[in-house]
């Protein structure tokens, strides 16, 4: 719109100031100004969990002025794309994670703002609350001191007196876990006091000790000297505390029996298992052996053996690579309760899955009961998974139900929710 206030008879142009005037008084600064926020002072680097130092500082300018008359707040975050992903930037304001500060004369300065993970670029984003977001200048988060040691790479695939297929990887970390990618600490690894067989010793390619590159220790041609289950492994530098890996065993090198390392679960008749069976060559002590020779596993239905029949893509039989049999495509063909599988190969004890079902249906065992709309029904349903008519699923610990409302039924647009979810 134009305004001609002189283009009438008897305008005068003085009238003409106080409507200009009255329309920018009108408009809200951030579009009459064009303003928006700046960082007057950057965050400066800081350790993990610290406030930086020092504190940002953001103003709301115009051009390089700032707009003193501003008000509102601005509110930090951290700029998507930059830093760590996952980490989290609070500080002692307002609002949710006291990111929140108030402008005074068009400025906001931020107090106690610290970020929870170490890393490099990031970057703040500042947002005011009558529109537009500025961002800082990239900064880094550094870790704290060298505190302690933890296990990145867990030892595995041990056979007595042979290297493990994977060696283990320690690292030098702050009190939070973070890796010290400044530190050279040497790191000394040895079997954790009280696991595995007594007297055993844990040697490495070139000695048990490495210095630590970045704050990384790799182990190279470790291996354990005596078979057992329950090893741990600890790594150890002055002044640090030790780290201890996870549990694993020796496999001794003379097979002994078959094992199922992930059992079948989950039937549908005909239809493949929802969890196929993997097998493995084992010692006495159920340790998987992964340099034995292959052999060929074969499968045949166990428990209701006389009720279905189990079938597998390509056959019920397989080589193992690796001291593994991975099988695909099983299925039973008929409903029953209490499966299980049987793997077998000559010279060595045959080994029988758990338990599984092969079900065919979902009934509701407990039936929701009349309800005001908004409400939990005074009755929620319960339902059982049935294999046939007859038997409830017992060995189902898997099977994710969904409820839904019928479609067709009840008043068009409503909308069914559970405490948790629809989801089961």
């Amino acid at each position: 719109m134009t305004l001609r206030p002189w283009s009438r008879p008897g305008w005068r142009a003085a009238s003409v100031v106080p409507a200009v005037l009255l329309i920018g008084a009108l408009l809200p600064s951030s579009v009459a100004a064009a303003a928006g926020p700046a960082f007057a002072t950057q965050p400066g680097s800081a350790v993990y969990n610290q406030p930086f130092g020092p504190e940002a500082v953001v103003a709301i300018k115009d051009g390089g002025s700032v707009v003193t008359s501003a008000t509102g707040t601005v509110t930090m975050s951290i700029a998507a794309g930059t830093g760590t992903p996952g980490a989290v930037v609070s500080c002692t304001g307002t609002g949710p994670g006291g990111r929140t500060f108030s402008l005074v004369n068009g400025v906001a300065t931020a107090t106690g703002c610290a970020i929870d993970k170490a890393g490099s670029g990031y970057r703040l984003a500042a947002t005011w609350s009558q529109g537009g977001t500025g961002l800082s200048a990239a900064f880094d988060v550094r870790t704290g001191p060298p505190a302690r040691l933890g296990f990145t790479t867990q030892p595995g695939g041990a056979v007595e007196g042979l290297a493990f297929i994977t060696q283990p990887v320690a690292e030098v970390q702050d009190a939070a876990g973070q890796r010290v990618a400044t530190s050279s600490a040497p790191v000394t690894l040895s079997i954790a006091a009280g696991t595995g067989a007594g007297g055993a010793l844990v040697t490495c390619t070139g000695g048990n000790t490495v210095v630590a590159v970045a704050g990384v220790a790799t182990f190279a041609g470790c291996a354990i000297d005596r078979a057992g289950v329950g090893y741990a492994l600890s790594a150890s530098s002055a002044g640090l505390a030790s780290g201890t890996s996870a549990t694993f065993g020796v496999a001794s090198p003379m097979p002994a029996r078959l094992g199922f390392v992930v059992q079948p679960a989950r039937g549908t008749p005909t239809l493949a298992l929802a969890v196929q069976p993997v097998v493995a060559i084992q010692d006495a002590n159920g340790i998987t052996i992964p340099n034995a020779s292959p052999r060929l596993i074969t499968l045949t239905l166990g428990g209701n053996s006389g009720v279905g029949t189990l079938a597998c893509s390509g056959g019920l039989s397989r080589s193992t690579a690796s001291a593994v049999a991975t099988f695909s495509g099983c299925a039973v063909d008929r409903v029953g309760v209490g499966y299980a599988v049987i793997a077998s190969t000559p010279g060595l004890l045959s080994a029988t899955s758990a338990p599984f079902d092969v079900a065919d249906r979902l009934i509701f065992n407990r039936q929701p009961t009349s309800a005001t709309a908004g409400e939990p029904f005074p009755s929620a349903p319960v339902i059982l998974i049935r294999a046939g008519a007859t038997y409830a699923a017992s060995h189902d610990q898997g099977t994710r139900v969904t409820l839904s409302i019928k479609p067709g039924t009840g008043t068009t647009g409503a909308i069914l929710s559970c405490d948790g979810g629809l989801t089961q």
